[in-house]
C-alpha cells in the first residue's frame, strides 16, 4: 500500500487514509512529511530519512547506423571536406602558376575535379593517379599523404573502439533526463497517487521542469497502487517508477533488468 494522501476531491488514499478513517491508530512507513498530509494525520518527529530515486529498465543496446561516422564530430567531418576541396584549388593554382612562371616540365592540365578526386582517393586508401613532376608539387603530396595517414590512423583506431564496445540507449540520471524521454521516447512516469511527490509534480511545482512532467503524466496509466505493481510494470515495459526508496528497492527488485 502507498503512502497515500488527500486528493482533490477529498478523500484520502493509502496509509494516511487507512489512519484518517480510524481503521488504525498508527502507522509506521517511509512516508513523506507534506502539508497536504498534515491536514488528514499527525505526524511525529522524522525517524528516518532517505533519498527519492527513478527506477527504470536498464537501457537497452542498439546498434548505431551512423557509426561510419562515429570517430569523428560532424565540425570534424566538414573541415576534412573543406580540406579535400581546398587541396584540390591549391594544386591546381600550384599547376597554372608553374606553367606560367616556371621553366622545365609543368604539371598535368588537370580540371579541379579530377585533382579533387584524387586527393579523395587518399582518403579510401586507393593511391592517388596524379604523377608530380616537380620536387614542388611533390612536396605537396607527400604534406597531404603524411595528413591523410595520420587522419585515417586516427579513424581507424576510434572506429574500432566504437564497434568493440556496445552503445546504449541514454538513461534516465535526472529529472531533466525523464521529461527528455516523456518527450521523445514516449516513456511513461507512474506514481504513487495521492502522495507527496503528485504533488511535486503538479502544476502547484515551482520549477517548470516539474510543471511540464506533470503536464505529460498520464493519470490513467501512471498511478500504481503498490510498488510490486510498479517495479512489475517496470520490468514489462518502457516506464519510469519515482518514490521508490533503495532500502525498499533491494527487497523487492526481482527483474534483472532494473537501475535507479
Amino acid at each position: 500500500m502507498c503512502g497515500g494522501g488527500v486528493l482533490d476531491d477529498g478523500r484520502v488514499t493509502g496509509i494516511v487514509g487507512v489512519v484518517h478513517r480510524h481503521e488504525s491508530h498508527l502507522a509506521i512507513n517511509e512516508l513523506t512529511i507534506s502539508a497536504s498530509r498534515e491536514k488528514a494525520v499527525d505526524f511525529t518527529t522524522p525517524y528516518f530519512l532517505e533519498t527519492t530515486a527513478i527506477v527504470t529498465a536498464a537501457p537497452a543496446k542498439f546498434l548505431n547506423p551512423r557509426a561510419v561516422f562515429a570517430p569523428f564530430t560532424f565540425p570534424v567531418w566538414c573541415l576534412l571536406a573543406v580540406s579535400t576541396l581546398l587541396m584540390g584549388f591549391i594544386v591546381r593554382l600550384f599547376a597554372w602558376a608553374q606553367r606560367r612562371l616556371m621553366a622545365g616540365d609543368s604539371e598535368e592540365d588537370l580540371s579541379v575535379s579530377e585533382i579533387t578526386f584524387n586527393i579523395f582517393r587518399s582518403w579510401v586508401i586507393q593511391g592517388c593517379l596524379i604523377d608530380p613532376r616537380s620536387w614542388c608539387a611533390r612536396s605537396l603530396f607527400y604534406s597531404w599523404f603524411f595528413f591523410s595517414l595520420i587522419v585515417w590512423s586516427l579513424y581507424s583506431g576510434t572506429f574500432i573502439s566504437v564497434l568493440t564496445f556496445p552503445i546504449y540507449e541514454k538513461p534516465v540520471d535526472s529529472v531533466q533526463d525523464l521529461l527528455d524521454a516523456m518527450r521523445h521516447r514516449g516513456t511513461k512516469l507512474m506514481l504513487g497517487c495521492g502522495g507527496h511527490h503528485e504533488n511535486l509534480f503538479n502544476q502547484k511545482a515551482e520549477q517548470k521542469t516539474y510543471q511540464d512532467i506533470w503536464a505529460l503524466f498520464d493519470r490513467g496509466v501512471g498511478c500504481i497502487k503498490s510498488w510490486d505493481e510498479g517495479l512489475k510494470k517496470v520490468c514489462q515495459s518502457e516506464r519510469h517508477l519515482r518514490n521508490i526508496s533503495v532500502v525498499k528497492y533491494l527487497p523487492l527488485s526481482n527483474c534483472s533488468s532494473l537501475v535507479t
